[in-house]
């Protein structure tokens, strides 16, 4: 049997939990903001000052409370997918905002027109925001950014170090690691997780790699199956001697093996390479190397003439 929670006792299941969770979430809140230690599943205790992280971890044992503080979850995800900080300052809002609404509504206020009113003042006020704003320009605004967000100055100093290899169109991406210590590593070019389609594309047996420079990329969002498809390309690459890197979806066994005869008989250079990843992170990864290569993902809605 389900329960249900209505007017004033919704509201009060609602307001107290986002009190609740302020409390704990906003001690955070600031440079001067403190840290919270978190008892992992694996026993190991968690010690961080990111609202997100630590509301994904409260759990309250009155199911009304615990789906209300999904609610605030949701809106300090949503803050961290769109602008990758300010999680803490999210649910600090939502909760003042939930106070003066309830508030409101007790007084006689409309709830539908009180919602047309905040998405309004909403935009109000990302508009303020935006012409208080100014672009950062300097090394010392980037790291004074930086140090805010990871509260450290040694890591806001190596964020900084990675702005300044990679310059402002660069791509600075930020992973964890299990070694207990913050590193700095610079690649240069693009990286992805693929395979080659067999193991006889190998070229360099020492090295178990192939290598080449100057070479064109050829990028298709699909499956090639039928040898034909691949022919008028083959024979540009043994006609004009270019050096070819065809990536796929996946290639068929007939379509390898032709590939590998030409190489063997006719020198050509080209080699397949399948993508590792799926779905829409592959389409995701084919774009940004077509970005990088001034390439053009073929697939069904582009149309392909060799």
């Amino acid at each position: 049997m389900k329960k249900f929670a209505l007017n004033e006792h919704a509201h009060k299941k609602i307001l107290s939990v986002a009190t609740k969770l302020c409390d704990i979430v906003g001690l955070t809140l600031g440079p001067r903001g403190r840290n919270v230690i978190i008892e992992r599943e694996d026993g190991r205790p968690q010690i961080t000052n990111d609202g997100v992280t630590i509301a994904r971890e409260v759990i309250f044992e009155d199911k009304f409370e615990n789906m209300a503080s999904r609610i605030l979850l949701q809106a300090s995800q949503q803050t961290n997918t769109e602008a990758g900080d300010g999680t803490t300052s999210a649910i600090v809002l939502a909760t003042e905002i939930l106070k003066k609404g309830f508030n409101a509504i007790k007084n006689g206020a409309s709830p539908i027109l009180l919602k047309e009113e905040l998405l309004n003042s909403a935009d109000h006020a990302c508009n303020a925001v935006s012409l208080m704003s100014r672009p950062v320009k300097s090394n010392s605004e980037i790291r004074a950014i930086a140090t805010n967000s990871c509260a450290s100055e040694i890591d806001g100093t190596m964020v900084t170090n990675a702005f300044e290899r990679v310059g402002k169109d660069g791509l600075v991406v930020l992973e964890e690691n299990h070694d207990g210590r913050t590193i700095l590593k610079h690649v240069t070019g693009c990286e992805v997780n693929a395979s080659l389609a067999n193991p006889y594309f190998i070229e360099n047996a020492a090295k178990l790699q192939t290598e080449y420079e100057n070479g064109k990329i050829v990028l298709v969002n699909d499956v090639i199956k039928n040898v034909r498809e691949l022919l008028p390309l083959l024979e540009l690459s043994a006609k004009e001697k270019i050096k070819l890197v065809i990536v796929a979806n996946d290639f068929s066994s007939e379509v390898i093996n032709m590939v590998l005869v030409n190489k063997a008989r006719a020198g050509i250079s080209v080699i397949l390479v399948k993508l590792d990843e799926t779905g829409e992170r592959r389409r995701a990864i084919l774009d940004d190397i077509a970005a990088l290569t001034g390439s053009t993902v073929i697939s069904g809605e582009v149309e392909f003439k060799p």
